[in-house]
């Protein structure tokens, strides 16, 4: 039995201990959710990136392109990232099935965008390097009902 005298060590409920073990995991999500990495100006990478979104602007629950011709305007929508939970998997830009687990050598975001007149896209999927080339971006479009996984366009975007 481990004795603590109640002068050096406070007495503090289970419940209180609990709340601030859930505070400190929830900052630690947060934190994850707001990737420094992710926020910034990308430019298209590739032909379709380059005539549809041009510079797409990444803030921490803001994302906005440049739109560049009346068929892609200029846009700008609010986003929420969904955390996946280790083990789903993807097709990823090179139509590799890509599984989300702790080993991975690049993050995988999937955004959903607040819906607007402006995009058809309803997510969004950004997967980075997290070693060598970290200003290379690769993102998948969803639309809903559209083919079996809801994917319209792979592209890819560089770092501004």
């Amino acid at each position: 039995m481990i004795y603590f005298p109640t002068k050096t060590f406070p007495k503090v409920s289970l419940i209180s201990l609990v709340n601030l073990l859930i505070c400190t995991l929830c900052t630690a999500n947060a934190v994850e959710i707001s990737e420094k990495t992710l926020q910034g100006t990308w430019a298209g990478g590739d032909h379709a990136s380059e005539s549809i979104y041009g510079l797409m602007k990444i803030s921490k629950n803001v994302i906005s392109w440049g739109g560049t011709n009346k068929f892609n305007p200029r846009c700008s929508t609010r986003f929420a990232i969904k955390m996946e939970p280790a083990g789903s998997t993807f097709k990823d830009i090179r139509n590799k099935v890509t599984s989300i687990d702790a080993n991975n050598s690049e993050k995988s975001y999937l955004l959903y965008l607040d819906p607007v007149r402006c995009a058809n896209v309803k997510k969004l999927r950004m997967t980075f390097p997290l070693k060598g080339e970290r200003d290379y971006l690769e993102m998948i479009e969803y639309e809903d009902g559209v083919g079996e996984d809801g994917v319209t366009g792979y592209m890819h975007f560089n770092r501004e």
